[in-house]
This record gives structure tokens, C-alpha cells and sequence, in this order.
């Protein structure tokens, strides 16, 4: 991919979410803001078949060891965006980038405290259909109680 989109990018990313914490890892297109036991995610993920970008928001939890950058919970959304001239592709990606803003602030606000997050992951156990036995999930879950005081149910 050219430089150009990459440059665009960057800076419609930077003036967004740089006040919120996020720092850009690299020279990539992944903007990574530390909440100490999670971390929240934006990626600009381009395309293997055309200069364009699309949009993922999402919470990494650290506690987890997965050994790389997952996507705990993703928040979706629908952005993608065409490189077609400079000058459409930088106003298209200025509205990806407001879009990554409000939904990093959603995320920050539904995993506030290391509680909400533990919450969240053992709701999300016991309606996996595994119901708290054998899974991702119910590991996840597992770990949160455990971390939250709670050895008995983890």
C-alpha cells in the first residue's frame, strides 16, 4: 500500500484518539490506549485487494495470556472507506476516525472498573451454550472471579 493512505490515516487517527490515551504501536494501524488490566483497540484495517480502510474497535483483556493482541470484545461497526483520491479518502477517514473516538469512549464505559469487565465475561459464560464447562469463555470467566475475589465460583 502507498504511503498515502497511511499517512492520512495516522493523522485523522492521532487528532482523535491521542486525547484519549492511545498511543500508535509502531508505524502500524493499530492505536492501543492502556487501562492497566485491558486495553482498548483500534485498527485501521486495511484491505489485501485495494487501498481502503475499515474500522475495529475492541477491548484486549491482558489477564488472559493469549501471547498476542486479541479482540476480547469487539464493538462492530460498519466503516470502510475507499482510497480513491487524496482528497476523498481524507475526509472519509477524518469521519472513520470520530467514529473510532465514540466507540473507544463506549468501551471505556462499559469496562470502568476490572468488576464491570468480570461481570461481563461471566454473563457472557453463562449464556454460551458450553454454560460455564470447557471454553474460552468459561476460562476467561474462570480467571475474572478468580482475580475478583470470588475462587469459589471461578
Amino acid at each position: 500500500m502507498s504511503d498515502i493512505p497511511s499517512r492520512i490515516i495516522a493523522t485523522a487517527a492521532k487528532a482523535e484518539l491521542a486525547t484519549l490515551g492511545f498511543r500508535r504501536q509502531g508505524r502500524s494501524r493499530l492505536w492501543l490506549a492502556d487501562r492497566g488490566s485491558w486495553l482498548n483497540v483500534v485498527e485501521f484495517t486495511p484491505s489485501k485487494w485495494s487501498k481502503s480502510v475499515s474500522l475495529i474497535n475492541a477491548a484486549h483483556w491482558l489477564w488472559v495470556g493469549a501471547g498476542f493482541i486479541s479482540f476480547n470484545e469487539a464493538v462492530s461497526s460498519n466503516c470502510h472507506a475507499d482510497f480513491e483520491t487524496e482528497d476523498q479518502f481524507s475526509t472519509a477517514v477524518k469521519e472513520i476516525a470520530k467514529t473510532a473516538r465514540v466507540k473507544a469512549s463506549v468501551i471505556d464505559d462499559r469496562f470502568s472498573s476490572f468488576a464491570a469487565i468480570a461481570d461481563f465475561v461471566v454473563e457472557r459464560a453463562r449464556s454460551s451454550p458450553d454454560r460455564m464447562g470447557p471454553s474460552w469463555w468459561g476460562y476467561e470467566a474462570g480467571i475474572a472471579l478468580g482475580l475478583v475475589g470470588k475462587p469459589a465460583e471461578a
